[in-house]
């Protein structure tokens, strides 16, 4: 015990690891000197650590949160053109990114090339139980938000000619805002429990050298939206963009339910239909699909860019007959650029029309390999 103690203590990790901790402790003293030495001293050591640092999006996160209270809040006794802001709490949060800045490098140093196994026990050694569950939580939240971040940027850069750079900062500093919150709420309201399927990132590797259309069956209640939430959290983990739609169902009362259509890259949600008659609804079989859902769903899906990897839940009667997504997706595929993969989830009693469905609406993607995931 003695010698794993002399060890840790004279590991090049920990000396590290304390030189940044005094850093933190002592950054009121001169901020931007201390933040350049603690980046200069961990170039030098574990230069891997400062990859999320070269990435535009990591400062892109930082200006925000930096520039959000100050903005917005009164009195304000400085102008950067002609944004005001206030001087006393854009120094309290410059500040704080700084400290934010640190930290993160410290739990870089700390878990460098260090396996999430490793990092389990030893918190569960020293009381601290949770740390699956928080490793987990920021293994989908972090993707998600970055996920945010570059579809709001993709969206400023084309409104930024038409309605100028003001407005359009605003714009993109409000919707950046809404998302985040309905990123927190969609968190908070999920089971902690993850479903016991196959891992979707070896379905990743699988497609990853073609162009592939990937079918994901099963009867209701198989899990087949659990599943694609755990695709999307690992295309997200691995920088791989994509977009499209994903349906949630949400419980009204002991006897009815609704789906709720949510866009992936955004969070932006939608109610579909509903158990419960709706005013004016489109009444099929047990549902009731609410009048403006496809018109939604259709602005969603013209508005998907540039991505890799197109996830649509579902293919259901209305699609199989034209109408539903179909139309939207017919005119998304003809108008932009393939994604690599497309992901459609479709019920079992629908699986022997697909092919017939394919030809008639979407000749190319007919022609792909198919991958057919069938839970049961």
């Amino acid at each position: 015990m003695a010698n794993l103690f002399f060890r840790i203590r004279n590991s090049k990790r920990t000396r590290i690891s304390i030189a940044l901790l005094l850093a933190i402790i002592s950054l009121n003293a001169y901020p931007k000197l201390i933040l350049v030495l603690s980046l200069g001293l961990v170039y030098l050591t574990y230069p891997a650590t400062l990859g999320p640092l070269k990435r535009w999006k990591f400062w892109v996160t930082i200006v925000f949160l930096v520039l959000l209270i100050p903005v917005f809040s009164q009195p304000t006794d400085g102008h950067f053109w002609i944004i005001p802001y206030n001087q006393a709490l854009l120094q309290q949060t410059s500040l704080m990114a700084l400290r934010g800045i640190l930290v993160f490098l410290l739990f870089q140093v700390l878990t460098y090339e260090l396996q999430q196994e490793q990092l389990s026990s030893f918190f569960r050694k020293i009381g601290i139980p949770q740390f699956d569950g928080i490793y987990g939580v920021s293994r989908e939240t972090i993707p998600q938000a970055r996920q945010i971040l570059s579809q709001r940027y993709q969206v400023f850069k084309s409104r930024k000619a038409r309605a100028g750079l003001i407005e359009s900062v605003y714009d993109l500093l409000t919707h950046i805002l809404a998302d985040f919150v309905r990123l927190s709420e969609t968190l908070a309201s999920k089971p902690a429990r993850m479903t016991g399927f196959s891992d979707p990132a070896l379905l990743i590797r699988q497609v990853d050298l073609q162009e592939s259309l990937i079918i994901l069956t099963g009867p209701s209640g198989a899990g087949k939206t659990s599943w694609l939430t755990r695709l999307i959290t690992e295309l997200m983990h691995q920088e791989i963009r994509v977009d499209g739609l994903l349906s949630v169902r949400e419980k009204l009362n002991d006897q009815d339910w609704r789906q709720i259509s949510h866009r992936i890259a955004t969070g932006e949600r939608h109610p579909l239909n509903s158990t419960e008659i709706i005013k004016d609804g489109i009444e099929l079989g047990q549902f009731y699909f609410y009048p403006d859902a496809f018109e939604w769903a259709g602005e969603a899906i013209r508005a998907v860019g540039a991505i890799q990897w197109l996830i649509i839940d579902e293919i259901g009667p209305l699609e199989i007959a034209g109408n539903g997504y179909t139309p939207a997706l017919r005119s998304y595929f003809s108008s932009t650029s393939q994604p690599s993969q497309v992901v459609f989830t479709l019920r079992p009693q629908l699986m022997e029309h697909l092919d017939q469905y394919l030809n008639q609406y979407f000749e190319p993607l007919a022609a792909r390999p198919k991958v057919i995931i069938r839970l049961k």
